[in-house]
């Protein structure tokens, strides 16, 4: 298949979507390292990575391992919504810290550490 960007026989599907009515569709990328819309994704995918590693920094500065915390959550089978509930957070807003989107609060990790003794019981 073409993409309809750089006329390359590169392109292929990565995600189909089913709507209301009868709607549906896909979404295409390109492996051609000289089309524009494949290097777009590529700056904005070095991007979200550059973000990950700062954050990544910011929570070891803090002594904060979200790998470590993530693996005991799910060791004692607590999820997501479960833990951003007991935080008293959104699980979108958990979900952000554990992706390293976003950095952990210092003051959280005594809070994140209790319900794990918690649910050690």
């Amino acid at each position: 298949m073409n993409c309809q960007t750089c006329n390359d026989p590169t392109k292929y599907v990565f995600a189909l979507w089913d709507g209301p009515n009868g709607t549906h569709g896909g979404t295409y990328d390109c492996r051609n390292l000289s089309c524009l819309t494949k290097q777009t994704k590529e700056s904005i995918r070095e991007y979200r990575e550059e973000e990950i590693r700062e954050v990544v920094k910011a929570n070891s500065r803090n002594e904060v391992q979200m790998i470590s915390i993530r693996a005991k959550r799910k060791e004692l089978q607590i999820t997501i919504s479960k833990m951003a509930k007991s935080l008293g957070i959104s699980p979108s807003d958990y979900s952000n810290y554990e992706m390293c989107r976003v950095a952990l609060p210092v003051e959280m990790v005594g809070r994140i550490n209790e319900i794990f003794r918690r649910e050690m019981k």
